[in-house]
């Protein structure tokens, strides 16, 4: 059993050492105390705050704690300066057993964290090499999770940066994820709103969903205005369809984040102007659709002040993917849950689906 050949594994003369375990407290408690290498994925399922644990713990290997850095950053239960200190840290005893686990048949990736990470120890890096080498970190991130690693260990490093225009956008995003909204904001305004309106508005949405938004429907407003108007429908097509480009493929996606941000709006209880209201009326929602009898029940919940009820069926329907969610059903559980009193959730919800992490 795997109990007992990780007990015999705490002898160090034990050469069969069994693979860890890390999905409850018991036995992420045992793999740490045997100092058992860490399976593929070995954290996917750990509870953040076990996963936080680890990454504290004097006597993990470096392989557990770095291994363990996501889950625990993802449930707010570590500090930005627990991934840094954790990521910098030279190991004393690598576990070739473990390298040669990850990512089979993988082709290399550049680790760029690292290079960023080497560029802020650097103390000759000039700011302007720091401030790219930081950035290609952040922008190298493949999932959300990626991205506030990055950003977290990062942290310190880019508020020591300059405020200039280059990189602005991205540094501003980082801060989000992070919940810095001073930064955030510091960062926003450095950015050149000229050299790309969409992007500027897009942060400012971003941010009107940390707090009290003065005027959230002019920055709608500039979101719309910044993209070109859709081709007319009736207008005669070319016989063969342009080879579609990145700048047409960008244009298509900032154009699906209009629509989302029409639906968000809705679902947070913000105001729609009359032009807005007719643009959200000819707009296709898209995405994993959400039961109607699901929120008929949240409704009825809501309606009989089951409040609680409503909240854990609210949590069920969003899923670990708020951005994967039909805009329509999305901005429908919003609505529920502003009713039984969640707005500033609401709130959280909408910003966490409009995608922090990506550059767009």
């Amino acid at each position: 059993p795997w109990l007992l050949a990780a007990i015999s594994a705490m002898d160090p003369a034990v050469k069969a050492r069994p693979e860890g375990r890390y999905t409850n407290a018991f036995e992420a408690a045992v793999s740490v105390a045997a100092r058992l290498s860490v399976p593929v994925n070995g954290f996917a399922a750990t509870p953040g705050d076990v996963a936080a644990a680890v990454v504290q713990h004097p006597g993990a290997t470096l392989e557990q704690k770095r291994a363990a850095l996501r889950p625990a950053l993802d449930a707010g239960k570590i500090k930005p300066l627990d991934v840094l200190t954790t990521l910098v840290a030279k190991d004393e005893t690598p576990s070739k057993a473990g390298a040669a686990r990850a990512a089979p048949n993988a082709p290399p990736k550049t680790d760029f964290l690292g290079m960023a990470l080497t560029a802020f120890a650097n103390p000759e890096a000039k700011p302007d090499a720091r401030s790219a080498a930081y950035a290609a970190a952040l922008k190298s991130a493949d999932t959300p999770s990626d991205f506030r690693l990055a950003a977290a260990a990062l942290s310190e490093a880019i508020k020591a940066l300059p405020k200039g225009e280059t990189n602005a956008e991205t540094f501003s995003r980082a801060a989000l994820s992070l919940g810095d909204t001073k930064q955030a904001t510091d960062w926003r305004k450095a950015m050149d709103e000229k050299a790309d309106p969409w992007a500027a508005a897009r942060i400012d949405l971003m941010l009107s969903y940390t707090g009290p938004a003065a005027k959230p429907g002019e920055i709608l407003d500039r979101l719309v205005a910044a993209l070109p108007p859709l081709p007319d429908p009736n207008a005669a097509k070319p016989a063969k369809p342009p080879a579609p480009t990145p700048q047409s493929r960008q244009l298509d996606l900032r154009r699906i984040e209009n629509t989302r941000a029409l639906f968000l709006f809705t679902g947070t209880g913000r105001a729609l102007t009359p032009d807005q209201r007719a643009l959200l009326g000819s707009q296709k929602s898209a995405g994993r659709g959400v039961s109607d009898a699901a929120i008929a029940r949240i409704a009825s919940a809501a309606d009989q002040d089951a409040n609680g009820e409503a909240m854990l069926a609210s949590i069920a329907l969003l899923g670990s993917d708020t951005s994967a969610l039909s805009f329509a059903g999305l901005s429908d559980v919003l609505t529920q849950m502003r009713r039984i009193g969640l707005d500033k959730d609401a709130d959280a919800i909408a910003l966490e689906s409009l995608q922090v992490w990506k550059a767009l």
